[in-house]
């Protein structure tokens, strides 16, 4: 029985293998983006634990007959390798997912975390302007959105009801010159939420309607920039005006009914339980 002092790390067999097939340390460092003195070392190490030379460096790094004996079964072993992670991904199924550009960021990467583990997710960021709600549902298995109810088969849970809140990046804002908003909201219904919190608008000459917090960063440095945006976006160095209760942003979770019997195993309700707040069934 071999020992552990025997046994040849993988890493050690790959250079091994690629200095086989290009006959030559300086090809196999520039395949396998490693340096020269790094493939030798690999080299050595290898025939230390085999306590044979693997080339015969005289005649162009030909294979010694020990070397050949291992090209064979390092190759055999890499096969088994392969064979074993081609059976483990054809039993991990695909899943589909879409995610509105507006959902919570946070709550995307508890989401992704939870299924990534168990399926091949396949994931399309979506703008929901300008888009049939259907052709979002009907193609994927579960769909992250924002303000828009599902009404396709599935099932549906609505795991965040949030709100806005009004920041500035100036403590003393009086009359703000430029206003960033999440394109959630219209300009129509962003300056009435001004008006109705006693904000005066006259003076803004700027407005940024986007969904990207790295956008909504870059351009608040100017001065005398007031921002409305959910309540779950982190903007640390802003200060908070209020918090508005209405209009409200509803994030939903949806699953189509096909998906549904993939998941089970999963155990997705418990998943959910920490974040839901009213799971229906639609039909």
């Amino acid at each position: 029985m071999i020992t552990s002092a025997q046994l040849i790390d993988v890493k050690l067999l790959r250079t091994f293998m690629s200095v086989a097939k290009h006959k030559s340390v300086t090809l196999a460092a520039q395949s396998l983006f490693m340096t020269q003195p790094a493939v030798s070392q690999h080299i050595k190490k290898v025939e230390e634990k085999l306590g044979y030379n693997v080339f015969n460096r005289s005649d162009g790094f030909q294979l010694t007959h020990e070397g050949t004996i291992l090209l064979k079964y390092a190759t055999e072993s890499f096969e088994i390798y392969e064979n074993l992670y081609r059976e483990l991904n054809e039993n991990k199924k695909q899943y589909r997912i879409a995610i509105s550009n507006l959902f919570c960021p946070s709550l995307v990467d508890k989401i992704l975390k939870r299924f990534q583990a168990d399926f091949d997710l396949c994931i399309t960021h979506y703008t929901p302007f300008g888009i049939n709600q259907s052709d979002i549902f009907d193609e994927y298995d579960m769909v992250l959105s924002v303000n828009m109810k599902p009404t396709n088969p599935g099932r549906a849970i609505n795991i965040k009801r949030s709100g806005y809140r009004i920041i500035s990046t100036n403590n003393n804002l009086e009359k703000p010159q430029k206003a960033i908003y999440f394109n959630s909201l219209s300009k129509e219904e962003v300056m009435d939420i001004l008006t109705d919190n006693n904000i005066d608008s006259s003076g803004i000459e700027n407005w940024l309607s986007t969904s990207s917090t790295k956008i909504i960063k870059n351009d608040m440095a100017s001065e005398n920039c007031i921002i409305i945006c959910p309540d779950y976006i982190s903007l640390p160095e802003c200060y908070e005006i209020t918090r508005l209760r209405n209009p409200g942003i509803d994030l939903y979770v949806w699953f189509n009914e096909k998906s549904l019997m993939n998941i089970q195993h999963v155990e997705f309700v418990n998943t959910f339980n920490s974040l839901q707040m009213n799971p229906f069934n639609l039909h």
